[in-house]
């Protein structure tokens, strides 16, 4: 791997499709955007002894994974010695192009964004309304993006590193992980940007899935997120009880379950009070 600051585009791969295939090489786009890149190809499917013909000068990686939880964990063991900016993970059937990849580099580093994903096209499949493209719009700030095609600042993705291990499908990396980093490395904010749209091909199946350790996608995202809880607790037990703790940890717009959880969140505002230093007197 370079030791230049460029940043990484991962794409995944089924090992026997074309590779890169949505990804159109139409050129750097405008000169004010040019970003350079460097690509990796995963393939997922672990039977690929030989990197195929590509389209792209490309690394390249051939690792059976379950699902995109697995691929974080084996792309950060490859990458953690490494230097770049920007890191992204697509899956394989994002439909993008390298202009709409360095438009969206430009985008971020103008406006100091810790992580960000293309808008979604309206004919794309969907999970999350708010991915969705909204016109007139350059970028909208949002608490956590997709794992579809995220993309994060190489510093954050490295730092959750540890965490990358407890999922296999990466269900709770975008909600709970991700916002982590972003708060204890002081990051800036998340953004779907609206000046890019790319397109998700396939419907989304991985939340029908159950996989070798006996969980569905949903049934590991908790654990995940009181491993992020436990991680505060021990490291950072300051941030615990603030309203950024429960907006993050218990959202009241998500699971009905979180709901318990957020009923501490009065008291822990009294507690924190109490708790504050009491500022001393000044005898002038």
């Amino acid at each position: 791997m370079t030791s230049t600051v460029l940043s990484l585009i991962v794409v995944t791969w089924d090992g026997k499709s074309e590779p890169f295939q949505y990804i159109v090489n139409d050129g750097s786009g405008d000169s004010s955007s040019v970003a350079a890149l460097d690509f990796l190809l995963f393939d997922y499917s672990g039977k690929s002894q030989l990197p195929p013909d590509m389209k792209f000068d490309s690394s390249f990686i051939s690792h059976k994974t379950e699902c995109k939880g697995q691929v974080f964990n084996r792309v950060y063991e490859h990458v953690k010695d490494s230097n770049y900016k920007y890191i992204s993970i697509f899956d394989d059937d994002i439909e993008i192009s390298i202009s709409k990849i360095n438009k969206l580099l430009s985008i971020s580093q103008k406006n100091n964004l810790s992580s960000f994903q293309a808008s979604l096209s309206h004919d794309s499949s969907y999970s999350l309304e708010f991915t969705k493209n909204v016109k007139n719009e350059l970028f909208r700030v949002v608490d956590w993006v997709e794992v579809m095609m995220p993309f994060y600042d190489f510093e954050m993705f490295i730092t959750a590193g540890r965490f990358y291990q407890y999922s296999i499908s990466s269900y709770g990396f975008d909600q709970f992980v991700m916002p982590l980093m972003q708060k204890i490395l002081n990051k800036g904010p998340a953004a779907v940007i609206d000046a890019v749209t790319a397109r998700h091909n396939r419907p989304i199946t991985s939340h029908m899935s159950i996989f070798s350790n006996g969980k569905t996608a949903l049934q590991e995202r908790n654990p995940l997120r009181k491993k992020c809880i436990k991680f505060l607790v021990d490291e950072y037990p300051h941030l615990v009880g603030t309203v950024w703790f429960y907006k993050t940890m218990a959202p009241l717009n998500s699971l009905a379950r979180f709901w318990l959880t957020y009923l501490a969140f009065p008291w822990h505002q009294i507690i924190r009070l109490f708790k504050r230093p009491k500022q001393k007197s000044m005898n002038i």
